[in-house]
């Protein structure tokens, strides 16, 4: 556990498919955190492939068939 003063800094030089912010963002959600992620990529996927995974994930943490699914749905979108 961290205190509230230290508020953790990850960063990603390749950032490749966006699992660094994925990853975080579940560790966010699974335990109240405020980590925060900087990603550095160089490649042309960025708006095609990091970005949309990013926002997925920020919308709804469990998707299936295209669908983002709520706990409370038991499964159904």
């Amino acid at each position: 556990m961290y205190s509230a003063s230290f508020l953790p800094i990850i960063l990603d030089y390749f950032a490749g498919s966006g699992t660094t912010a994925h990853a975080v963002m579940n560790l966010n959600r699974a335990d109240g955190g405020r980590r925060k992620y900087i990603l550095v990529e160089m490649g042309e996927h960025f708006n095609t492939v990091i970005l949309p995974r990013i926002k997925k994930i920020a919308f709804c943490s469990q998707w299936k068939d295209g669908e983002p699914v709520h706990p409370s749905s038991k499964g159904n979108p």
